[in-house]
């Protein structure tokens, strides 16, 4: 019986020492992102390059995951900062737990470059301080989510510091990222497919639900998208395409804050713009800086291509113009415009033609709330032009500055037609013509009607060409406006107004990206 005993207790060691010896494994872990398909995994903190990219043996480094995959592979990333940067093959795929866990510091580098043929995603992770461009996408199309570029410096003149690049992309969504800090421009297009920042998610819109009063320009605080490129030293958004032809570029912004940055918000050259239910705002740091920029490619498209701001839309308090249109463009303007420097909506080219819908509300702009020159058509329906601020303007020849503060002009060249418009406490003229487009009847073409002008010194004044105005400031074959507190002259002679910011009909007078 002792002998028996002893070979069980004997046993039960062997087995215990054996259980002991087998080599451990490092525990799986928690943190790591959900990812579907063939996937390759990378710990900052756990990880060896002599692991196998499993969840129980990760690589150390992005760059040796991205070695051994193929298209279709997803390189998921544990959270920490991994100091590399990374090439991209297109069809991989990088992901991290979240943009606040997942972090890439490239040491001196880009931060990701993706190129190639197919579609590649980078979700959830932080690209801090790259030296040239935090994101480069060449070729390639792609998703961005949940991922934040921060800090973009340049490295030499050919790498300014963008934040996110592309290069003859394909198409591009950038869906709830931060794009901040960066030297050169947040996110800049050269010749890519269309290009949309959007936030899916987010259904607030930035105007206030009362545009009346105090509310002028306050960003209602309950917009918070996730969608942000904000204080982006050279500008928001840039989309270069310089070819124009008929398969052009284009731009969606949807529930975005594009905010602080230097030069333009958003500037487009050559291509389409659509922009819902989002903030372009505080545009400073130079004195072309502007809430929006469309100008025309190199070479434009047979017929001009349309940008769009709806009526959920805030463009506001920007240093010089809300929207500035100086390149062939069908503009539709909703939304609120207000605060900006030097006018709210400008257009001044011969091929573009600007629309003011019902739903359009242009407030407290200096110097004059909407304007076209150039030979560039406006047509209002139904808009609310009101309260513009003084802008101190010296006149060629004179050294004694004149306070412009205009509701509407139409200058050289220009065709106007207001309806119905709401044209309300702008303290000089309501609307000004000088030197507008003539009809073959010899008259001025501008036509006001059915519009409520109140507070203004002068209705409707028209300068440099017989006018079809009548001394009530409307055509006597239209309706007739209505007038409160305000002088009814057709034409008054002391009327100065600056007729174009770019006076020399080029861009030279708009921040190239």
């Amino acid at each position: 019986m002792f002998h028996r005993c002893r070979t069980v207790l004997l046993a039960c060691a062997i087995l215990a020492l054996a259980i002991r010896c087998v080599p451990e494994t490092t525990p799986a872990s928690d943190t790591w992102p959900a990812v579907s398909g063939t996937a390759l995994y990378v710990s900052a903190g756990s990880g060896s390059d002599a692991g196998d990219g499993t969840k129980q043996h990760p690589y150390l480094h992005i760059s040796v995951a991205v070695a051994k995959a193929s298209t279709g592979t997803t390189i998921a990333l544990d959270d920490g900062i991994y100091v590399e940067s990374v090439v991209l093959p297109a069809g991989v795929s990088l992901v991290g737990g979240g943009s606040g866990r997942a972090g890439l510091q490239p040491n001196g580098g880009i931060g990701i470059r993706v190129t190639g043929t197919g579609t590649s995603r980078i979700d959830g992770l932080t690209v801090l301080n790259a030296k040239g461009f935090g994101i480069r996408i060449e070729t390639a199309s792609a998703t961005l989510h949940d991922v934040t570029v921060d800090g973009t410096v340049a490295d030499g003149t050919d790498k300014p510091g963008h934040g996110v690049a592309l290069q003859q992309s394909g198409p591009v969504t950038i869906d709830s990222c931060t794009i901040n800090g960066s030297a050169g421009t947040g996110i800049i297009a050269w010749g890519s497919g269309a290009v949309s920042i959007i936030d899916p998610l987010f259904t607030v819109s930035p105007v206030s639900t009362v545009n009346i009063g105090n509310k002028i320009g306050i960003i209602d605080p309950l917009f918070l998208p996730r969608s942000n490129i904000t204080n982006n030293a050279a500008g928001g958004v840039a989309i270069i395409d310089p070819l124009f032809g008929p398969a052009t570029s284009s731009l969606t912004v949807s529930h975005s804050n594009i905010s602080a940055n230097g030069r333009y918000g958003v500037a487009v050259y050559g291509g389409s713009l659509s922009v819902q239910s989002s903030a372009i705002s505080g545009t400073t740091g130079s004195a072309m800086a502007d809430g929006i920029v469309i100008a025309g490619g190199a070479v434009q498209a047979p017929s001009p291509p349309s940008v769009s701001i709806d009526k959920s839309s805030m463009v506001t308090g920007n240093g010089r113009t809300g929207l500035l249109v100086v390149g062939p463009a069908s503009v539709e303007v909703a939304g609120e415009f207000s605060l900006n420097g030097r006018g709210g909506v400008w257009a001044e080219h011969a091929l573009a033609s600007v629309h003011l819908n019902a739903d359009a509300h242009v407030a407290r702009n200096k110097m004059v709330g909407v304007a076209v020159s150039g030979g560039a058509s406006l047509a209002v329906d139904g808009a609310t032009i009101r309260e513009t601020q003084g802008f101190d303007f010296t006149p060629s020849g004179t050294s004694v500055p004149v306070s412009l503060a205009d509701g509407i002009g139409v200058y050289t060249g220009s065709h106007g037609r207001i309806s119905g418009a709401q044209i309300i406490d702008n303290p000089r003229a309501a609307v000004l013509g000088r030197d507008c487009a003539i009809t073959t009847g010899g008259m001025a073409d501008l036509l006001v009607s059915g519009c409520t002008i109140s507070g203004s010194k002068y209705g409707v004044v028209v300068h440099g060409a017989t006018s079809a105005m009548a001394a009530g400031g409307q055509d006597p074959a239209a309706p007739a406006n209505s007038y409160d507190a305000v002088g009814k002259a057709a034409d008054d002679s002391d009327l100065p107004a600056d007729t174009g910011l770019c006076s020399d009909g080029t861009t030279s007078c708009v921040s190239k990206p």
